[in-house]
């Protein structure tokens, strides 16, 4: 199997093990933008995705700005990831 995409995997499922656990207990919802909401589940999910892809990848990605400085969304907001 592709390395790359092994990975995508393994940080999807962790990313879908952490919704599911606010699911189960809850979550609240925040404003991102005027017409843009964000949820703290959406914040933890990403942090648990990017965290598996910054264990595998270290050299990789330069991580620029803290999500809960910004509170935007690393994997969407253009410049956070740079190769």
């Amino acid at each position: 199997m592709n390395k790359d995409l092994d990975i995508a995997r393994k940080a999807a499922r962790e990313g879908v093990r952490i919704i599911k656990e606010f699911k189960k207990d809850g979550f609240i919802v925040k404003k991102k933008g005027f017409h843009d909401l964000i949820t703290d589940a959406d914040i933890a999910a990403e942090e648990a995705i990017l965290s598996v892809i910054k264990r595998l990848f270290p050299t990789t990605i330069s991580w620029q700005k803290s999500l809960q400085a910004t509170a935007r969304s690393p994997i969407t907001e253009p410049g956070l990831l740079t190769p």
